[in-house]
């Protein structure tokens, strides 16, 4: 395949991908980020938590209060709060954890964006942003509902998460 050819093959796949989210749940979560005195935590396992990593990094420049669990330095947080989490598959054992730990003593808000509207992550969420997933995870059944992916593993939801994350931004 020419490599113009592969470009055009995951431009599609990615825009899929975005076109599959919930738009008036993209806005609550917008609205839920940019309130006045918010402190935002996220947290997320391997590359997923990448795009999740840069986002906090790009609300900082933008000057809202946004923290990375397993930071040096996490302010308490409370019920104005907010919890980002972002997981293929909606049950990585690590992220739930840490959404179930910052649900019970913060009190907060949680958004999760998850590939499995019913997963752990998702029922467990004020906001659960679904996004259509792909063919090949590791953690996650292939059925057709799903796209079939020319990339590698959830390489398509890695890279989609992270572009999401920058249009919102």
């Amino acid at each position: 395949m020419k490599y113009t050819d592969l470009c055009s093959a995951v431009q599609n796949e990615i825009a899929q991908v975005l076109n599959s989210i919930d738009e008036n749940k993209l806005n609550k979560f917008v609205e839920l980020i940019t309130r006045p005195g918010v402190k935002i935590l996220g947290y997320s396992a391997g590359r997923m938590g990448f795009g999740l990593k840069a986002f906090l990094m790009r609300l900082n420049h933008f000057g809202i209060s946004a923290y990375w669990f397993g930071d040096n330095y996490i302010p308490p947080m409370n019920e104005n709060d907010v919890f980002i989490c972002a997981s293929n598959s909606g049950t990585t054992a690590s992220v739930f954890n840490i959404l179930e730990i910052f649900k019970n003593k913060a009190k907060g808000h949680i958004v999760s964006f998850v590939g499995n509207k019913e997963s752990i992550m998702a029922v467990n969420s004020e906001i659960p942003i679904k996004f259509k997933t792909c063919n090949g995870g590791l953690n996650s059944a292939d059925d057709d509902t799903k796209i079939n992916s020319i990339q590698p593993m959830t390489t398509l939801t890695e890279q989609s998460m992270f572009i999401l994350f920058d249009i919102v931004a």
